[in-house]
C-alpha cells in the first residue's frame, strides 16, 4: 500500500502530526512519523553540514523528512514541490499585484515624503516593514518587484554584513538579480499571475527547494521525484485561463477543486501551513552553543568576505532577545559561516 511520511516535533502549534494523522486515516495509508527535537539536530549537524554542497538556510526539514522515508524502507518518494509555483500558493501572488498599484503614486510622491518613510520603515523591528523598505526604494514594476522577494536579508542588512571591498563590489552590482533582464524578454506576453509564477519557479524553487531536496535526500539514498513540475504538465498548463491555474492568489483553490474527488475536504479547506520547523526556539535553546561557536572570531575568520563584528552583533541582537522571525536571517549567515569552515578544512 501507499506510504506517508511526516516530521513531528513537540510544538503543537506548528507540528502537523494530528491533521496528517487523519488524512493518512482518510486516505488508508501506511503512515510513519519522523520525531526531531532541537536536541537531535544538534547531535546530528555536523553530519548535515557534511551533506552541503552549497551554503542554505533550507532543507533540513527535507533532510529529516528523507529519514523518515528511508527508516520506512521506501526508495523513490513523490513531492508536491511546484504545486504553490503553479497554482499560487504563495502570498506573493496576492502581494505582488497590490505593491504593483502602490508604486505609480509612490514614485510621484515627493522625494522628501519618500526619504522619510523609507527612514521610519527601516527604523521599525518588523521584518515585513524592512523589506517594505526595499521594495519602495528599489522596484519599479512588478518584475523587480519579483526579483527581490525571495532575499533573506533587506539590501541595508545584505551590505553591512560584507567586509568593505565585497561591499564596493556588492553595491555595484545593486539589489536586482542578475537574471532579470532575461526574464524580462522572456516572458513579454505573460500576465501577472505567471510573472510571479515564473520567479517563484526560476528562483526559488529552483535554487533552494530542488537542490536542497536533492542534495538532502541523497544523503540518505532517496529519490524525490516532482510530477507538478513534469515539463509536459507545465506545457499543457501554462497556456491555460488564469482561473484554472491561479483563482485566489495566496491559495491554491484551483488545484483543490481539481482533486476534490480524491482528496478529503478537510485538507482542501485547511489554512496553508509552511514546512517550518521551531529554529526560533531551539536556536535560543539546544543550538545556541553551536552558533555561538560559529558566530566566534576564530569561525569568522575563516569567512573573509563577511564583517566579523556585523555578524556578531546580528546574533546578538537575536540572541538577546530580538524578533523571532528573525531566526532564518541569522541561521542563513550561520549555514554560509559553516560552509565556509568546512570547506577551507577540506
Amino acid at each position: 500500500g501507499l506510504k506517508t511520511f511526516t516530521v513531528v516535533f513537540d510544538d503543537s502549534a506548528g507540528s502537523e502530526r494530528e491533521p496528517a494523522r487523519q488524512a493518512a486515516r482518510e486516505l488508508g495509508t501506511d503512515h510513519h512519523e519522523e520525531m526531531i527535537s532541537g536536541a537531535r539536530v544538534a547531535t546530528e549537524l555536523p553530519q548535515i553540514l557534511r551533506a552541503f554542497d552549497a551554503p542554505t538556510g533550507d532543507g533540513i526539514n527535507t533532510y529529516y523528512a528523507a529519514a523518515a522515508a528511508r527508516a520506512g524502507g521506501v526508495k523513490v518518494v513523490l513531492s508536491g514541490l511546484g504545486g504553490d509555483e503553479l497554482f499560487g500558493g504563495y502570498p506573493s501572488f496576492r502581494d505582488l499585484p497590490r505593491l504593483q498599484k502602490m508604486l505609480g503614486a509612490w514614485r510621484h510622491a515627493p522625494s522628501s515624503l519618500r526619504a522619510v518613510t523609507l527612514r521610519l520603515l527601516r527604523a521599525r523591528k518588523s521584518a515585513r516593514a524592512r523589506k517594505l523598505a526595499d521594495f519602495l526604494e528599489h522596484a519599479r514594476d512588478l518584475h523587480e518587484l519579483a526579483s527581490l522577494q525571495r532575499r533573506v536579508l533587506t539590501e541595508p542588512a545584505r551590505l553591512g554584513l560584507l567586509n568593505p571591498d565585497v561591499r564596493r563590489q556588492a553595491r555595484r552590482l545593486g539589489p536586482l538579480h542578475p537574471m532579470l533582464d532575461d526574464f524580462v524578454a522572456e516572458l513579454l506576453t505573460a500576465d501577472a499571475d505567471q510573472i510571479i509564477s515564473a520567479w517563484e519557479s526560476r528562483t526559488y524553487m529552483a535554487d533552494v527547494l530542488l537542490r536542497d531536496s536533492d542534495v538532502f535526500s541523497m544523503a540518505h539514498s532517496i529519490e524525490v521525484r516532482v510530477p507538478f513540475i513534469d515539463v509536459p504538465f507545465i506545457e499543457w498548463l501554462w497556456p491555460q485561463h488564469a482561473a484554472q491555474r491561479i483563482r485566489e492568489p495566496g491559495s491554491k483553490a484551483a488545484l483543490a477543486d481539481a482533486t476534490a474527488d480524491v482528496v478529503p475536504e478537510f485538507v482542501r479547506g485547511r489554512r496553508k501551513q509552511g514546512f517550518t520547523l521551531p529554529f526560533s526556539r531551539w536556536m535560543r535553546a539546544e543550538l545556541r552553543p553551536f552558533l555561538a561557536e560559529t558566530f566566534s572570531e576564530p569561525s569568522l575568520s575563516r569567512c573573509p568576505a563577511l564583517d566579523a563584528s556585523a555578524c556578531q552583533e546580528l546574533w546578538r541582537g537575536f540572541d538577546q532577545g530580538g524578533d523571532a522571525r528573525d531566526w532564518s536571517r541569522v541561521w542563513s549567515v550561520a549555514m554560509l559561516v559553516s560552509f565556509c569552515g568546512e570547506a577551507r578544512a577540506a
